[in-house]
C-alpha cells in the first residue's frame, strides 16, 4: 500500500487513495498484465480489483461483489478480444454507467479511434504510467461522485482533542434525521473511547470493527441489521472495542468499501472523528462534503487546529469550499475573536457555538439528544443552521403568523 508521507518527519501518515473508493474489473488472458496492472492498482489503498482470465459466469462474479452490482471500471488489454468482451458485459449488465478503459503495449491513433467508437473512455500504455493511471482513476471517481446518488458525508474533526466535535457531530446527525427526516447514520470512528451512542441513550449490539469483517458481503438487508436504530430514525453504528490500541479490522480499505455501501442506502453519513484523522478512516475526509474542524478560543488549540489543517490540505487537496471552522463554547467575552479564530486557520469565516455547558451537560448524563434537552436554546438555534445547510431540502422561512412566532421564539 502506497502512503502519502509527513514531510516534517519523513514517517508514512496516510494511504494513498482517491476521491471515493472504486470497484474494478480486470479482464485479461494474459497472466503478466493482470499482474502488472492489478500491482499498479494496489498503489491506491481505495481502489479494489478484481482479475479475470475472461468474462465469464457473471452471474457468479456479481453475487461474489457483496451487492456491488457491477464494477465502476472495466479494464481490458487490446491482444485480447476486447470489443467483444465489452459488447458481452453491456448486454449482461444492461447499462453502460460503467467506465471503461483499455491497455495496450503499443497504443497508436487508430486504436484510440477505434476504442473512442466503443464508448472506451481511455487508451493506456503499458507498461503502466502511474500519473497517467491517475488521472484516468480520478475522472472514474468524481463521475462516480457526481452522478452516483450518493450520500453526503459530513466529517466533524476535533483540531486537538477534547473540542467537543462528538457533541456537535450527534446533535446535528439526530436534527438531519428527526427534524428533517432524512435518512442518516451516524458513524462514531472513535475506537478507543466511542461515546455516541451515550449521547442518544442507545446500546448497539454492533460495532464498525464487526461491520469491517463482512463488508464483502454486506447488502441492504445485512447492513439495516447492523445498525442501531434510535427512536427519531437515526442510526448509529460505533467502532468502540475493548482491545487496547483499537481493533485490528479498522483498514482504509475495508472502511472506504463500507463507507460507499452506507452511502448507496441513506442521504447523509456523519462521521465523528473526534479522536482525529488515522490511516484507516483518510475515506471519510477524501470523500466530505462538508469538513467541521472543531476549535475553540485557546492558542494551544488553534496552533494544533492548524498544524491539523495544513497536513490534511497536503494530503488531499481539500479546499475552503468543503471546510468548515467550528468555535465551539464560544464566548465574546475572551481575548480570542473571530478573526483571531480564522485568521491562523486560513479561513473568512467560522461558525461560532454559544457556551452553554449546563444544557450539553445534561444531554451527556441523561443520555438525551440536544433537541430534547434544549429545544429552543441558542446553541441549538446554531446547530440546526449547520443542520440546514447540510439538508437535501432547506426549510424555507414561514410566513405570517407562524414566521411571527418562529422569530419570537429566536
Amino acid at each position: 500500500m502506497s502512503t502519502v508521507v509527513d514531510l516534517r518527519s519523513g514517517q508514512a501518515a496516510y494511504p494513498r487513495m482517491i476521491a471515493t473508493s472504486l470497484d474494478c474489473w480486470l479482464v485479461s488472458a494474459h497472466p503478466s498484465v493482470l499482474e502488472h496492472v492489478a500491482g499498479t492498482l494496489g498503489q491506491w489503498s481505495n481502489v479494489r480489483c478484481q482479475a479475470y482470465a475472461a468474462l465469464q459466469h457473471l452471474e457468479e462474479a456479481q453475487q461474489e461483489e457483496g451487492g456491488m452490482l457491477w464494477p465502476d471500471l472495466l479494464l481490458l488489454y487490446d491482444q485480447d478480444d476486447w470489443e467483444c468482451s465489452l459488447a458481452e458485459f453491456r448486454e449482461v449488465s444492461g447499462h453502460g454507467l460503467t467506465a471503461v478503459l483499455l491497455f495496450s503495449q503499443q497504443p497508436d491513433t487508430a486504436l484510440m479511434r477505434q476504442a473512442l467508437r466503443a464508448g472506451v473512455q481511455d487508451v493506456l500504455g503499458l507498461p503502466c504510467d502511474e500519473d497517467e493511471l491517475l488521472e484516468s482513476l480520478a475522472a472514474v471517481a468524481a463521475h462516480k461522485l457526481q452522478h452516483g446518488r450518493l450520500g453526503r458525508v459530513s466529517v466533524f474533526l476535533n483540531g486537538k482533542g477534547g473540542m467537543g466535535a462528538t457533541f456537535l457531530a450527534t446533535s446535528v446527525a439526530h436534527l438531519l434525521a428527526k427534524e428533517k427526516q432524512e435518512r442518516t447514520v451516524l458513524i462514531d470512528a472513535d475506537s478507543q473511547f466511542g461515546c455516541c451512542h451515550y449521547l442518544l441513550g442507545v446500546q448497539p449490539k454492533f460495532s464498525l470493527s464487526e461491520a469491517l469483517e463482512q463488508v464483502e458481503e454486506l447488502d441492504d438487508m445485512a447492513l439495516e441489521g447492523l445498525l442501531c436504530k434510535h427512536d427519531s430514525g437515526l442510526r448509529l453504528i460505533g467502532s468502540r472495542t475493548e482491545q487496547l490500541g483499537g481493533a485490528t479490522t479498522l483498514t482504509a480499505q475495508s472502511f472506504g468499501l463500507f463507507l460507499t455501501k452506507v452511502r448507496q442506502h441513506y442521504d447523509h453519513v456523519v462521521v465523528d472523528l473526534s479522536r482525529g484523522v488515522e490511516a484507516w478512516n483518510m475515506p471519510a475526509v477524501l470523500e466530505a462534503h462538508r469538513l467541521f474542524m472543531v476549535v475553540q478560543q485557546s492558542l494551544p488549540a488553534l496552533r494544533d487546529a492548524a498544524l491539523l489543517l495544513r497536513q490534511i490540505r497536503q494530503a488531499t487537496g481539500i479546499g475552503n469550499d468543503k471546510l468548515r471552522v467550528i468555535a465551539n463554547r464560544y464566548s465574546p467575552r475572551l481575548d480570542i475573536g473571530r478573526d483571531a479564530l480564522c485568521q491562523p486557520l486560513g479561513v473568512s469565516s467560522a461558525i461560532l457555538v454559544p457556551n452553554d455547558f449546563a444544557t450539553a451537560n445534561a444531554c451527556a448524563n441523561l443520555g438525551i439528544p440536544l433537541t430534547e434537552a434544549g429545544r429552543h436554546k441558542p446553541l441549538t438555534r446554531v446547530l440546526r443552521g449547520v443542520m440546514e445547510e447540510l439538508a437535501l431540502q432547506p426549510s424555507l422561512p414561514r410566513t405570517g403568523f407562524a414566521g411571527i412566532w418562529d422569530r419570537l421564539r429566536r
